[in-house]
């Protein structure tokens, strides 16, 4: 069973929030934001040896796939593989999509927003 999605206005949103909602704004124009961004998703996590890690993710959809994107705070944008998802209401942060700490290690750093919705947009499924 997905968590349950609570819509709020952007000014509700917490300011990291807005961050990412004020970065899709900027870019809404691209047909790749225009056509696939879906939400700014927060998590929030428990890791063995960190405690509780809790940020937040622009989640992108491509038919029954997903993707993030996300900023590391030091001004470098990390972009995710697609994950299939099971069904196209699927909440991409709950079982079966095969989402974990692991995919947001090792991904390549872009040094611009752009940059890491380029790599989703050349990664696409079809």
């Amino acid at each position: 069973m997905g968590r349950e999605d609570i819509p709020i206005s952007p000014d509700q949103a917490p300011e990291e929030a807005r961050v990412y909602l004020d970065a899709m704004r900027m870019n809404q124009d691209h047909p790749f934001v225009a056509a696939h961004f879906s939400q700014v998703t927060w998590f929030s996590w428990h890791v063995a040896k960190q405690g509780k890690i809790e940020f937040y993710a622009l989640e992108f959809r491509s038919g029954l796939h997903a993707a993030l994107v996300w900023n590391d705070g030091e001004g470098h944008w990390g972009a995710g593989a697609w994950l299939p998802l099971a069904h196209a209401d699927a909440d991409l942060t709950c079982p079966p999509t095969p989402l974990s700490m692991q995919y947001f290690q090792g991904a390549r750093a872009h040094r611009s927003l752009l940059g890491a919705i380029e790599e989703l947009q050349a990664t696409r499924p079809e």
